[in-house]
């Protein structure tokens, strides 16, 4: 795996969503950037975004895939918690006033 790899998900030829992926070491992968398209939010499009990135991480041999996300978001956390990841620290942000928290998990 090259060190960032950005997958779209493409619907009616638009690109509608995306998600990225990096490899932070030889164990695990980093999950960013992960967004939908507001016209196409609530259609399942982050789940499957989400899926593909772990299969990606399953077919390389990674043990665990991670990410940061605002931890007051109001529906993220509760999102990544409803496909498995769970809370493993805090990730301070310096140059914003919140702070994020780092989620984890197994493939």
């Amino acid at each position: 795996m090259t060190d960032h790899r950005v997958y779209a998900a493409r619907t009616e030829s638009r690109i509608v969503g995306g998600v990225r992926l990096t490899k932070t070491d030889s164990e695990r992968i980093k999950l960013s950037r992960l967004g939908v398209h507001e016209n196409w939010k609530g259609n399942g499009i982050g789940s499957k975004l989400l899926e593909y990135a772990e299969s990606v991480g399953r077919q390389e041999d990674y043990n665990a895939i991670w990410l940061t996300t605002p931890g007051k978001h109001p529906y993220l956390p509760a999102f990544y918690r409803s496909h498995g990841y769970k809370k493993s620290g805090e990730y301070p942000l310096d140059d914003y006033d919140y702070d994020e928290i780092r989620m984890k998990k197994q493939l």
